[in-house]
């Protein structure tokens, strides 16, 4: 075999080399660009605030946590229960200026009793905690029976109920003496106290 017929079979062996990891290293790169989810986005509220926590005030009644929110540029009032996973509407008094996107019906079951209810699940929606707290895109389920309310027994307008979808990307502190939830910002180490 001649020097040269030894080289071209190298360059040939080489090229196919170089392709390969070209078609690799092209291929990692594309998963990564399209199943990374820091590039897609995470779901549910993200975090917006430059500070180490966001402190949201919030109403203890009946040894219950009702917190002020923003749904679609709408000032409520929901109860915070952990509990439930999804975000639950029930009463829109005095709300006329809300307006829901994504709407569909929907039937309820598994709000106390063994009957459906007639609701609605409307998808793509702003809830917003102070500016800082932010889901661009929350589900809500909206029931439309008027006997579902208990703003009377507490005794402040109560919208609905927020759950576990506030607190599944968030470390969460409570203290319910200075009635404040502190959510941390989950980029940063949260600081022991001594």
């Amino acid at each position: 075999m001649s020097i040269y017929l030894l080289m071209l079979i190298f360059k040939a062996i080489f090229c196919n080399f170089i392709k390969i990891l070209f078609m690799k290293i092209f291929l990692i790169f594309l998963s990564f660009l399209f199943f990374s989810p820091n590039l897609i986005g995470q779901e549910g509220f993200q975090y917006y605030s430059k500070k180490d926590k966001v402190t949201i005030p919030f109403q203890f009644i009946n040894n219950l946590i009702f917190i002020p929110l923003k749904v679609n540029g709408v000032d409520l009032t929901f109860l915070l229960d952990t509990g439930v996973e999804e975000s639950i509407l029930f009463s829109l008094e005095d709300k006329e200026e809300l307006k829901f996107n994504n709407v569909e019906k929907i039937k309820l079951r598994g709000l106390g009793n063994s009957d459906f209810i007639e609701g609605l699940k409307s998808s793509g929606n702003l809830v917003v905690f102070k500016d800082d707290i932010v889901d661009q895109k929350h589900d809500i389920y909206i029931i439309l029976d008027e006997e579902f309310n208990f703003s009377g027994s507490v005794g402040i307008p109560v919208n609905g109920i927020i759950g576990y979808q506030f607190f599944k990307n968030f470390k969460v502190e409570i203290n319910y003496l200075s009635q404040k939830i502190y959510i941390h910002n989950p980029s940063k180490e949260i600081k022991k106290k001594k």
